[in-house]
């Protein structure tokens, strides 16, 4: 299943370079019983790499938002 999924990212990056349908497919195996219930027994490299950009990107989001409120 590793495999599948390595070769699923690579797909998805090699079509669509690490934009909004690379989120878009790693929410969907996060929002997915199946998936999800899969990886956090199993994990799977290619799905940590890939979610650890979104949790960045939503940091830096959060980031930004908390820095615009400080109204300096």
């Amino acid at each position: 299943m590793e495999q599948r999924l390595a070769r699923a990212f690579a797909f998805v990056e090699a079509s669509f370079g690490d934009a909004q349908e690379m989120v878009v497919f790693t929410t969907e195996l996060t929002s997915r019983t199946s998936s999800a219930r899969y990886i956090a027994q199993y994990g799977s490299q290619s799905y940590f790499a890939h979610n650890q950009d979104m949790i960045l990107s939503d940091r830096q989001r959060e980031l930004r938002r908390r820095v615009e409120d400080l109204d300096v």
